[in-house]
């Protein structure tokens, strides 16, 4: 079997539990992905079988949009929802300056990012100290979708 399936992935679940599942399911042909998924986030997941697999890196170069609702004012210890909350009181303004373009973006340490030949969330998890090295990302589209003042909180894609 060869072929793209786009799976619907539900939070709980890490992209490489989605890749063994249907890769049992289908009774062991190669199987991969065409993008990390944290485990709390839900989307569509780009499942590759057999030679598709080939395809892997033009698909990851493709372009992907997110949508995401943050809590503003305050702020996450791990930099997502699995993390302390600590409220800062501080909420951007109505609307926010959000960049585009070229843009250097240092991934958080709570990432699924290898460092070292290892997922840097596991790394911090396990309390090493370490830094992951900036790249350079592209951000084509970045606005605000909706606004809520109370509790504040607000929508972006």
């Amino acid at each position: 079997m060869d072929g793209v399936l786009l799976i619907d992935k539900p939070g709980g679940m890490t992209s490489h539990d989605v890749v063994a599942t249907v890769r049992r399911a289908l009774g062991n042909p190669r199987t991969g992905h065409a993008g990390t998924l944290d485990p709390f986030a839900t989307g569509l997941l780009l499942l590759l079988v057999g030679r598709a697999t080939k395809a892997q890196a033009e698909l990851m170069g493709l372009r992907k949009r997110y949508e995401t609702v943050a809590r503003l004012g305050a702020v996450s210890s791990t930099g997502d929802p699995e993390g302390e909350i600590a409220e800062t009181g501080r909420v951007p303004p109505d609307p926010p300056d959000l960049p585009t373009g070229e843009l250097r973006q240092r991934p958080p340490v709570y990432s699924a990012v290898k460092v070292g030949g290892q997922r840097a969330y596991k790394r911090a998890r396990r309390g090493e100290t370490f830094e992951v090295p900036e790249r350079i990302v592209t951000v084509h589209r970045f606005e605000q979708l909706w606004r809520e003042a109370d509790p504040p909180r607000a929508a972006f894609a």
